[in-house]
């Protein structure tokens, strides 16, 4: 890889990107687990279960919208926003 190509441009996006979503993913969890508990003191759920349920959640509508994406690139075939 050279520098300054679009590949290694690519690849420094996707780590700040993910770096920075992995770093936020304690500190949202500790925000869910604070909020239920001032809502309800009672809840067994706790932020970590309701964290990775909402993220399961969002991955899956995130895997749809791909697909339905990829559906609509084949039936207008076309490969790219621009065409």
């Amino acid at each position: 890889m050279t520098k300054g190509s679009i590949r290694s441009s690519i690849i420094a996006l996707m780590s700040c990107t993910m770096g920075s979503g992995m770093l936020a993913l304690p500190c949202n969890n500790l925000i869910l687990y604070k909020y239920i508990h001032t809502i309800k003191d009672n809840n067994k759920i706790s932020g970590v279960l309701l964290g990775s349920l909402l993220m399961l959640i969002g991955a899956f509508i995130s895997r749809l919208c791909m697909q339905l994406l990829m559906e609509c690139s084949f039936k207008s075939n076309t490969k790219s926003y621009t065409e």
